[in-house]
């Protein structure tokens, strides 16, 4: 699920995710109420763009890397909001 799912089968995309989740950018509450979600939602957003990131297998980009950090939480930022939007959905139950 995380591959496909999440990283919409792209190994690059899959490497630099786990690296996101081992490094703790994303508490395991969160890790998990996303992956239980009927349509897990992307832990990293494509449209986050931060200067000194290279493209997917471009370059080696992981926690080494200076700009990391600022890559993970930018991406956090963004999917916090749609993991609570989705999370209430599922709560509320569909909207007819």
């Amino acid at each position: 699920m995380l591959y496909n799912d999440c990283c919409g089968n792209n190994y690059d995309k899959f490497k630099r995710t786990i690296d996101m989740l081992r490094c703790g950018t994303f508490t395991q509450e969160q890790i998990h109420s996303n992956l239980e979600l009927v349509n897990a939602i992307p832990f990293i957003d494509d449209s986050v763009v931060v200067d000194g990131v290279p493209a997917y297998g471009e370059d080696e980009f992981d926690p080494t890397n200076l700009e990391w950090d600022l890559y993970a939480e930018k991406n956090k930022e963004v999917f916090l909001p749609k993991l609570e939007a989705a999370l209430e959905e599922q709560r509320s139950g569909p909207s007819m």
